[in-house]
């Protein structure tokens, strides 16, 4: 796959995929924040935020304006939020790239906040809460990672809290968005059947003028681990099946160790084939 990293003088980041054989294209914004980055009176304002840029921005003010404009062209959107990353994106076809990029970076770039539509929609995100506290093979890893990563930041959990939810306010997102939205800080990729330099045009033309950050860059937490012996965790919830998660910190992103790692958790427990579901699922199971 040929690939290409650009930079602008601006300090935006541009990753191109030309892939001809394609008629679609996939254009994502993706930002370099997530819920480790978050202040603990607002746990949760990047999962928040990312629910807000679909609710009417400057050009398109309603969550429907939006979401006609992307039907319109037959396009596929949606968002995402982890501990340290958020993302954005829109796949179409090639033909309706450029309405791709008007409606994105409108989306991300000028989002209204209105402060009625906020107040609803902390009613959804605590049902979202609630939602996976309700579902204990999705909240199991969460508090997998409560336990593992206690004492830092990663141990948040992306959606925040009920409580923390209540307390964002519209001035919570605006501080936010400048400490954290800003071009150094973002990376607009662009994969499908495009060319690089159409690509780049659009780049410049719909993206090129964010304004750089005043702010030095948010320095998050970093991790080091306190544990010296074997730790557990358990929340008890009355419920027909148990979930268990047994782990253990690994090499990390950076480190060639995490491909060997990889592996060794598809053997042990990743599949139909793993070690742990042939033990328990065919030999055990009665």
């Amino acid at each position: 796959m040929d690939f290409k990293l650009h930079t602008l003088s601006s300090g935006l980041r541009i990753l191109t995929v030309p892939m001809p054989n394609l008629e679609s294209v996939t254009l994502a914004v993706w930002v370099k924040t997530g819920s480790r980055n978050e202040r603990e009176n607002v746990g949760g304002i990047s999962h928040f935020l990312e629910h807000m840029v679909f609710k009417g921005s400057k050009m398109r003010p309603t969550a429907k304006e939006i979401s006609s404009a992307v039907d319109a062209i037959g396009g596929e959107f949606n968002a995402a939020t982890s501990k340290d990353w958020t993302n954005f994106y829109i796949k179409t076809s090639v033909d309706n790239l450029e309405t791709a990029f008007d409606v994105l970076s409108d989306m991300v770039l000028n989002p209204l906040l209105k402060k009625d539509e906020i107040e609803r929609e902390k009613g959804t995100i605590i049902q979202e809460i609630a939602m996976y506290e309700d579902t204990p093979m999705a909240k199991i890893g969460e508090v997998f990672e409560n336990l593992i990563f206690s004492g830092n930041s990663l141990s948040k959990d992306t959606a925040g809290t009920p409580q923390t939810v209540k307390n964002i306010k519209r001035d919570d997102f605006v501080s936010y968005r400048k400490m954290h939205y800003y071009p150094e800080n973002m990376l607009i990729s662009i994969a499908g059947g495009v060319s690089e330099k159409k690509a780049l045009e659009l780049v410049k033309k719909y993206f090129g003028n964010i304004q750089k950050s005043s702010n030095s860059e948010f320095k998050y937490q970093p991790f080091k681990t306190k544990q010296t012996s074997a730790q557990v965790k358990l929340k008890t919830k009355k419920d027909e099946q148990a979930h268990f998660i047994l782990g253990f910190l690994g090499d990390g992103k950076g480190y060639k160790g995490k491909y060997a790692q990889g592996l060794l958790s598809a053997i042990l427990g990743g599949g139909m084939s793993s070690r742990l579901w042939i033990e328990v699922r065919e030999r055990r199971i009665k």
